[in-house]
């Protein structure tokens, strides 16, 4: 539903399998996407602050990100402590396309592209997704189109 942009289907999809499975990973990301989509950001800040309660790295980033640059402080502020994370052992080591997100979510999109990249030299099984709606605002950008082409997904010009 989500690529369909069927956002409110989606996200009421996704609250569903969550009330019957609350640790459902991947209905929590739909309901996450859809509030990205939406522009619901208190509701996305909400789920995000739960997720990540039990990283106090990440929750001091976020909280200060969000001091101090709001809603994009805020993902900018995880973005870069994943990205310092990134390829280290350990218990919170999170992968490239999710740290594109983050950048994305910021507005940096530049640095987005650049994690997307990263996830497409190491074969990410996150790329594909890449054709959702959330990646709509790095359309316009040559690299992304050229990342979409080279992973078999449609480019719209």
């Amino acid at each position: 539903m989500l690529y369909q942009r069927r956002f409110d289907d989606a996200m009421a999809a996704a609250r569903t399998a969550l009330a019957i499975h609350p640790g459902l990973t991947v209905a929590r990301a739909a309901l996450q996407d859809g509030f990205i989509a939406k522009g619901m950001r208190d509701e996305q800040l909400a789920i995000q602050r739960a997720r990540i309660a039990l990283d106090p790295e990440r929750v001091a980033a976020f909280e200060r990100g969000l001091e101090e640059g709001g809603y994009e402080g805020a993902q900018r502020g995880i973005a870069d402590v994943l990205a310092a994370r990134y390829g280290k052992s350990g218990k919170w080591v999170f992968g490239a396309v999710g740290i594109a997100n983050r950048y994305l979510d910021a507005g940096d999109n530049d640095r987005a592209i650049d994690w997307l990249e990263k996830a497409y030299e190491e074969h990410s099984p996150g790329l594909p997704y890449i054709g959702l709606p959330l990646y709509d605002p790095l359309r316009s950008y040559p690299r992304f189109q050229d990342l979409l082409r080279r992973i078999g997904l449609p480019v719209k010009e």
